[in-house]
């Protein structure tokens, strides 16, 4: 075979080079010219397969019990995928015993229930139309592939049945109702787009409970994913940079970052990503055709190089570099009594946040924050979590968008006097120079902040709006899921701290525990609306 050279044999016992050969005698090309032939993997899939399937030397236990492959669109990651599924619902992929030539044997899962899952019908239909185009059933005129008869499969278009187990299925309801099912194998298809929005973390982490309990494995395809967007995609790749145990995570792309306009360059970046599948390796996939369609000017630069160059990219919309926000990260603890500027922003049925800065430093520290899926975000809460940083520490500027909590801003400018200003974060002008403020002062990574990773999820989720008097940041959609109110609290509380440092250093504190509490001044007041 082929594979037989392949820079992983010998280096670690493995049952993928039995799956590899499993596939081969079992499976039929799905589509193309060269469909209704054996299936046989080119050495980069044999490699995954290989490191997939490794297993432990003495007691032949997985490595491995979660994988991601992130490769370009058209590579081929659904069929790989789709040969996998199969091959878990019949092939020899669980341990079994040591030969005489002291190479594993592997035997059939007991049970068997494999899952193509996605958040959408379209996205199942990749895997599992290429799992049917393997065993032959897409060809009216043609054989069947050798796994049906071998194994006895009952081979629908909406599933397979297996006869020594349960089924072959695609599944794409909702997280809760997946929970306790006892899945062998599932495949997570396209987990860039399993975004919180559509519950995509959700059912991700049903179905690795679910596998979990079953002594089962899961295994990711995805294209480049956005930062920011706190996708599976993004979630798994940060467990695989972090070396997290058991998760192999297959990412590959250039090592610096290619020319779109070098057509030399390009050539050569996109024959690195696409690997084995590149017609210049008798693969299936045309470069030539892929720099037309990057060159295209309908593509944009984030699509050409998230699709076809398998490198993830901050939209081109996004506020601020995730990053670089990151790289910012620090722990911040402000001392009692300390000079602080603080914002608040609240939507009344989805969270509010209330977000501090150090007038010293600028450093960005989160006070509290209240993330709610159409509940009422709790006034006394919010309340009792004012009333402790003015009682805590020097304020000297609160900005609050009061456009959902008038009566509560109302009440914080009678008790705490001219520290609390209204600032309408709908309000292109003030607020535009604010957004640009704080963006340019991370940018040149001079703002600090104490990685709340709620406020990190807020900043990263934020979308720059373009007005014609200034630059809002916005959600990415209406759903509570995507709120950030963080953000722009921690906007009001540094653009706060720079009135402060405008003003001057003689300008006194307008509210802070130094102040006895019989001597405080309480008065109504006009609020200054920004």
């Amino acid at each position: 075979m082929p594979w037989r050279g392949a820079s992983y044999r010998g280096e670690f016992p493995s049952l993928g080079w039995a799956v590899s050969d499993w596939i081969t005698d079992n499976l039929l090309v799905p589509d193309g010219p060269h469909a209704g032939e054996p299936l046989v993997l080119t050495d980069e899939q044999v490699g995954i397969v290989v490191r997939f399937y490794r297993i432990h030397p003495t007691t032949g236990a997985p490595h491995y019990r979660r994988a991601a492959l992130v490769r370009s669109k058209g590579w081929g990651k659904s069929p790989l995928l789709g040969a996998l599924a199969l091959a878990e619902a019949c092939g020899p992929v669980r341990f079994d015993h040591w030969d005489d030539a002291g190479e594993p044997a592997g035997r059939q899962v007991d049970t068997p229930w494999v899952q193509i899952a996605a958040v959408s019908v379209d996205q199942t239909d990749n895997t599992f139309k290429a799992i049917l185009g393997m065993l032959g059933a897409t060809d009216p005129d043609g054989e069947p592939a050798p796994i049906v008869a071998r194994y006895g499969l009952d081979v629908g278009i909406t599933r397979i049945g297996i006869p020594h187990g349960e089924v072959i299925e695609p599944v794409t309801s909702s997280a809760g109702t997946r929970e306790g099912q006892r899945v062998t194998f599932a495949v997570l298809d396209e987990t860039h787009l399993w975004i919180p929005s559509n519950h995509g973390p959700e059912l991700a982490a049903v179905l690795r409970r679910n596998t979990a309990k079953m002594g089962g494995l899961t295994f990711e395809s995805t294209n480049a994913w956005v930062p920011g967007q706190e996708s599976v995609a993004e979630k798994t790749a940060d467990a695989g940079k972090a070396r997290s145990p058991g998760v192999l995570f297959d990412h590959r792309k250039n090592p610096k970052r290619v020319s779109l306009t070098n057509k030399r360059e390009l050539r050569r970046g996109l024959t690195y990503v696409y690997g084995d599948s590149g017609t210049g390796k008798g693969g299936w996939v045309d470069i030539g055709r892929l720099m037309a369609d990057i060159a295209d000017p309908d593509t944009t630069v984030d699509d050409a190089y998230r699709f076809y160059l398998n490198d993830e990219t901050v939209r081109s919309d996004a506020w601020v570099d995730p990053k670089i926000w990151k790289a910012q990260a620090r722990p911040v603890a402000p001392e009692p009594q300390e000079a602080i500027t603080a914002g608040f922003v609240g939507l009344a049925y989805s969270g509010a946040a209330l977000i501090g800065c150090r007038v010293d430093s600028g450093e960005i520290f989160t006070v509290a924050t209240w993330e709610t899926d159409h509940e009422m975000v709790s006034r006394a809460e919010v309340t009792a979590q004012v009333d402790a940083i003015m009682a805590g520490y020097i304020v000297r500027r609160f900005y609050v968008d009061p456009r959902e909590w008038g009566d509560s801003f109302d009440a914080w400018a009678l008790a705490y006097g001219e520290c609390v200003v209204s600032f309408g974060t709908h309000r292109p002008l003030a607020m535009g120079a604010a957004v640009d403020r704080f963006r340019t002062a991370v940018g040149a990574h001079l703002l600090h902040h104490d990685d709340d990773p709620v406020l990190t999820r807020h900043v990263e989720r934020a979308r720059r709006k373009t007005t014609t008097t200034g630059t809002l940041i916005t959600a990415r959609t209406d759903s509570p899921a995507d709120q950030i109110t963080a953000a722009k609290a921690a906007v009001l509380a540094y653009e706060a701290r720079a009135d402060v440092i405008a003003e001057g250093p003689d300008e006194p504190p307008a509210w802070g525990p130094s102040s006895p509490t019989e001597d405080r001044t309480i008065y109504q007041r006009q609020p200054l609306n920004i």
